[in-house]
This record gives C-alpha cells, structure tokens and sequence, in this order.
C-alpha cells in the first residue's frame, strides 16, 4: 500500500496531508514530513533530513530508533557519557557543562568481544538480550553505569547472554542533541 500511495500521489499532484504513526510509512510516502509531539511541530523536513540529522532527541528515536545516552559536553568535538569520554560532533552552540544527549542508531553501534584491541569511542557492557533475526542480531547491552543500548549486527557474531564486550560508538555516526 505504501507504494501505491505514493504512486497515486505522484500521478495526481495533488498536495496531500497524510497522518499516520507508522515511521515507515510515512518515509515512504512523503516528500516533507513534520514530527510532532504532544501537539507542537519538532522538525519539519524531508524523509532523509529528518531521519539523519534530526533536531531533537525525541525526533531521533521516534524516527528510526535511536539509542539516546545522558552526556555533558567537555569541549569541542567532547562528551562524557557516564565514564566513558566520546568523540562526537557537538553543534558550536553548546558549551563546556551543558547536558545534552548523545544519540546513535543500532545500526551504526559496533559490538566486540573482549581482548580484541580497538581504538575510538569505546565503553564496555555485557549483553543482556539477543533476538536473533536471521540475517542479524538485534543485541541490548548494559553499558558500565547501567543504561542500556540496543545494537543491529551480523547474526554470524553468535554472542552469548552474560556475555562481557566492547561497545564502539563511531564518531561519526553520534549525534549530540539537547536532552
């Protein structure tokens, strides 16, 4: 249906209001999507605006999921996320102290076993929930402090519950946003 919606649409040209809570859906379907919450517009903005660069925290994981951790900026380019120092781009309006939440798709969250050496924006955690999806892994972890974060990988990896590994959040991948 989703594309026959939106083969309609391109074939009337006709504006069209479409509400729906279906995420899917609706970056399917549109060309400029507004997210609201709790009745006021958060961001306005097309499909791919809205889902790689959103404005807000409540945006980023009410569009695609996002795993959304309590920071504090330290300076530029800087955050603590409880003891863990992260790499991450951090907008210039923020300033040393500020709390702000640093947010990453599953997708883009690169799990570890231990002993393996890294470098980057690394935090270690011990898988506590697997659900294997048979090209995947949807993993939740407990990161040190305890918050929790949910990782997409290769079903391949085949961790175990209980399991200790190493968490790499890639810079580049980490949104800084207000909490």
């Amino acid at each position: 249906m989703r594309f026959e919606i939106r083969r309609v649409h391109e074939s009337t040209r006709i504006t069209t209001v479409y509400v729906t809570h279906d995420q899917g859906e609706a970056m399917v379907i549109a060309d400029r999507i507004a997210v609201m919450n709790r009745g006021l517009i958060e961001q306005i903005g097309a499909p791919r605006e809205i889902y790689d660069r959103p404005t807000s925290r409540f945006v980023a994981s009410f569009i695609g999921g996002a795993n959304c951790l309590a920071a504090t900026v330290l300076e530029a380019g800087v955050v603590r996320c409880g003891e863990a120092v992260m790499r991450a781009s951090v907008p210039e309006d923020f300033r040393p102290g500020d709390a702000v939440s640093l947010c990453i798709r599953p997708y883009a969250v690169r799990v570890h076993r231990n002993g393996a050496q890294r470098a980057g924006n690394l935090t270690r955690g011990k898988l506590v929930q697997q659900a294997y999806l048979g090209d995947q892994n949807d993993l939740r972890i407990e990161l040190l402090g305890g918050e929790q974060i949910r990782a997409v990988g290769p079903a391949a990896a085949g961790y175990q519950r209980g399991e200790e590994v190493t968490v790499e959040l890639p810079a580049e991948a980490c949104r800084v946003l207000r909490p």
